[in-house]
């Protein structure tokens, strides 16, 4: 993974992290139009430098992060 792909990535969870409160697949397909494993492509790239961010959503079966996870993580 080089980096410039990693901020593209970090910066669209920021954004709908923003916007939403909360960060999934689909919301991630919905803010920017993407296809399901375009989204799984831009969590997974996340994902690998910081493995704590998302955490598995039983209810929806997905990974999810929440608003104050993605702030804290961008302050660093």
């Amino acid at each position: 993974m080089d980096d410039k792909e990693f901020q593209k990535s970090f910066q669209m969870i920021v954004d709908v992290a923003t916007q939403h409160g909360f960060v999934t697949r689909e919301s991630l397909k919905k803010a920017y139009g993407l296809t399901a494993m375009e989204s799984s492509q831009v969590i997974r790239v996340v994902m690998q430098k910081h493995p704590d961010l998302f955490k598995w959503d039983h209810a929806s079966s997905s990974h999810r992060a929440h608003l104050k996870d993605v702030q804290k993580k961008n302050s660093t």
